[in-house]
C-alpha cells in the first residue's frame, strides 16, 4: 500500500485501516445540517485536500509541519486546505505551544458516509 501522506496520483491506493469497521460502529450518531453537507462535499472534492484528509485520518494526530514536509505544496496552500477542512468540521486543530496538531473528526466522516449511503445507495431507507 502506498504512503497515505503522499500527494494524490492516478495509481495511489485508498487507505484502509484494519480497525475501521469497529471504529465506524462505535462512533456516536450525529446529524449534519444541509450547510455542513455542502461544506464537506466542497472540501473533499479537491484531490489535494482529500489527500491531506486521508493523511490526517491515517493516524490519531499529526503535526501540521509533517503535512508541510509530506506534500509538495507551500505552507500557505496547506494552511488554506486545512482551513477548509476545519470549516467543514472534518478535522480538528489544537495548539501545542506554537505547533498545530491535527486529527480527523471520524464521527463527522461517518455521518457523511451514512448520509450518502442512505440517500444514494438505499433511498428506500430515507423515509425511515
Amino acid at each position: 500500500m502506498s504512503d497515505p501522506c503522499e500527494p494524490p496520483n492516478e495509481s495511489s491506493e485508498p487507505l484502509l485501516r484494519s480497525e475501521s469497521a469497529e471504529e465506524f460502529q462505535s462512533l456516536p450518531p450525529i446529524e449534519l445540517t444541509n450547510e455542513q453537507l455542502h461544506r464537506i462535499a466542497k472540501a473533499i472534492a479537491d484531490p489535494q485536500r482529500f489527500a491531506i484528509l486521508n493523511c490526517i485520518a491515517s493516524v490519531d494526530e499529526i503535526p501540521c509541519k509533517t503535512l508541510v514536509a509530506q506534500f509538495p505544496i507551500t505552507q500557505a496552500t496547506i494552511s488554506h486546505h486545512l482551513k477548509e477542512l476545519v470549516s467543514s468540521e472534518l478535522i480538528h486543530s489544537r495548539r501545542d505551544g506554537q505547533m498545530a496538531i491535527l486529527s480527523c473528526r471520524r464521527e463527522v466522516c461517518a455521518a457523511y458516509t451514512k448520509f450518502l449511503t442512505k440517500r444514494l445507495v438505499f433511498p428506500e431507507l430515507e423515509s425511515q
